[in-house]
């Protein structure tokens, strides 16, 4: 067991280029008497809440950390799955820290400062959904990033042993993340049964997105098949434009300098 814990720390280290030797960016004092970080912590106290057990004190400090130091990417509903399930695999403060902000600009193209009218997802994706329904091009690529992508897919996945199998698919490229994608429109279509005659096409789809998966062979299975059958051209949208334009607003135009870190076991999630 520890073994395998090992290794797949190592494994995620090497996709998210973390260096055990680099240290943590620092934290100007006042920064916690902000407003921006007041605002940002009431949304943070409401949604530990909702998770399981999180040592809160050691979330919000990463947390701080990450939005003082990446302002045109700070905290947001929805990351919190991201640490949940990361704390199970990096288990020092500093990886962690490197491995959530790795991880939030992974994802950043698929949360909510992409406009609405710009659409991330191959077009084969969207084409999966429309065997069955008529949904709207933007509407499909808006929901299914906000619901799955953004998050990791920690909604659709819930059982973090499971999601970690997950992510050691995922976090390799965004092509494994498309095709993890199509493997749960699949599922969710082939698992649709008796469909009220009166249930709009828009409903249908909110079912398949809000589909979770909880047994460990079903999640195995839906893995292969992502691997196995689909196929899809990776669309990428960039955002460079969009992180120049955050960076220039809130005046970040450097990295922040890097004090040294503390290792220590930062999140008791259980």
């Amino acid at each position: 067991m520890y073994r395998c814990m090992d290794l797949r720390e190592r494994q995620w280290k090497q996709m998210m280029h973390i260096d055990a030797h680099r240290g943590l960016p620092h934290v100007h004092g006042d920064y916690a008497h902000t407003a921006t970080w007041i605002d940002l912590k009431t949304v943070l106290n409401v949604d530990l809440k909702r998770m399981p057990k999180m040592h809160a004190s050691n979330v919000t400090k990463i947390v701080q950390r990450h939005a003082a130091t990446t302002p045109w990417h700070p905290y947001t509903q929805g990351h919190l799955y991201i640490i949940y399930t990361m704390a199970h695999v990096l288990r020092d403060e500093r990886s962690l820290y490197w491995g959530y902000t790795h991880a939030c600009r992974f994802v950043h193209r698929y949360g909510p400062d992409t406009p609405f009218d710009d659409t991330v997802l191959p077009d084969k994706l969207y084409g999966i959904v429309c065997r069955k329904l008529n949904v709207c091009r933007n509407l499909f690529d808006t929901v299914l990033r906000m619901r799955w992508l953004y998050v990791l897919f920690g909604q659709a996945i819930p059982n973090p042993a499971s999601l970690c199998c997950v992510w050691d698919y995922v976090l390799k490229n965004d092509d494994n993340m498309y095709r993890m994608c199509a493997s749960l429109l699949e599922y969710a279509m082939d698992n649709e049964h008796d469909v009220h005659p009166d249930k709009c096409h828009l409903e249908r789809f909110s079912d398949y997105v809000s589909i979770q998966i909880h047994s460990d062979v079903a999640v195995a299975a839906l893995i292969a098949d992502a691997q196995s059958k689909h196929t899809l051209a990776c669309t990428r949208l960039s955002t460079s434009t969009l992180t120049s334009r955050r960076r220039a607003a809130t005046g970040q135009t450097k990295l922040p300098t890097v004090a040294p870190g503390r290792r220590q076991r930062v999140l008791t999630a259980s």
